[in-house]
């Protein structure tokens, strides 16, 4: 019986060893958790992996004709999505070092491995990180992680501002210049990327022009109350394939989140901002974060309140999301 399309799609690994023992041994530690599949050897795991996506890669370093780090060069090179893992009985320096330069493996592990340390190494491995702050400036940071995983990824942003200056009294690299950084530094495709709910009083003539003439996608607020959850369904169409969620807490009106540093009156209510994130269904999410937040500047705990609850909302999006993107 096929599993309803609501629920999650488990994380694809595939095993490479020459060893049919180590192989059944990782398949019984992993196959609760996990979709697993199996191979002997380089040619088989080739033939897989351009039958299918795979999520993460273990593979044994020694095998005859080829090395792990040889095999997982190639797979970075061919498919750069997956995650890289060598698995070994043996601490060679060289093959360690040969793995985290050429391979880009993610974890080098010994055996005999620990059940549980495999099994958490493979989780961390298929996860989907999600920031929590503080300065919006951490974003440049997340999404240079992310694009060095996943390639250039669309970015949905909501946000009371577009974060696309040049400089912030003079600083390059601030809360308010991430997104034209991380546009500079190729992170982000602004063509697939939509910044929404931007309002408040304008600090210079180009503040929105300024987005839109990087390329992105620019939805004030006072528009997106009139189109609603319509247009965020357009930007997850509009992001088609690898997405970056950011959710900067002064996208929603005061009232309801006091505890940021930039709040904008005029914006939407908790429930409101809740009814557009939901909206993301369908985004095919690599990262996310929830961002300027502080709690010290709301004692009635309303916005760390609402702050929990948006970082909810986008682990369910993630839960209804399979891997390929549909919902």
């Amino acid at each position: 019986m096929n599993a309803p399309d609501a629920l999650p799609a488990m994380a694809t690994v595939l095993l490479v060893d020459d060893e049919p023992r180590s192989i059944d041994a990782m398949r019984r530690t992993l196959d609760e958790d996990f979709e697993v599949l199996s191979a002997t050897g380089a040619d088989a795991a080739r033939a897989w992996l351009q039958r299918r996506p795979v999520d993460v890669i273990l593979c044994d370093q020694r095998m005859p004709g080829t090395t792990g780090v040889q095999f997982l060069k190639e797979v970075r090179e061919r498919w750069p999505d997956s995650v890289r893992i060598i698995i070994s009985g043996y601490t060679d320096s060289e093959d360690i070092v040969a793995g985290i330069n050429e391979a880009g493996i993610h974890q080098y592990l010994l055996k005999p491995w620990a059940p549980d340390h495999l099994l958490r190494t493979v989780h961390e491995a298929a996860a989907v990180p999600i920031g929590f702050g503080g300065d919006h400036g951490v974003l440049l940071a997340e999404l240079r992680a992310a694009a060095a995983t996943h390639g250039t990824v669309a970015l949905i942003q909501f946000d009371a501002h577009s974060d696309t200056w040049e400089d912030y009294f003079g600083e390059k690299y601030t809360h308010s210049t991430v997104v034209r950084r991380a546009t500079e530094e190729g992170l982000v495709d602004p063509a697939r990327s939509t910044l929404l709910g931007m309002r408040g009083g304008l600090y210079g003539p180009g503040d929105l022009e300024g987005a839109r003439d990087l390329g992105f996608t620019v939805i004030p607020w006072d528009d997106l109350a009139q189109l609603g959850t319509a247009a965020v369904a357009a930007a997850v169409e509009r992001a088609g394939g690898k997405a970056f969620l950011t959710f900067d807490i002064d996208f929603v009106d005061p009232a309801f989140a006091p505890g940021t540093g930039t709040p904008e009156c005029g914006g939407p209510t908790s429930m409101q901002a809740l009814a557009l994130l939901r909206a993301c269904r369908g985004l095919q999410i690599v990262g996310a974060d929830v961002v300027e937040v502080l709690p010290d500047l709301d004692s009635s705990h309303l916005t760390s309140t609402l702050a929990a609850t948006v970082a909810w909302e986008i682990l369910s999006l993630l839960a209804l999301t399979t891997a390929d993107g549909t919902a």
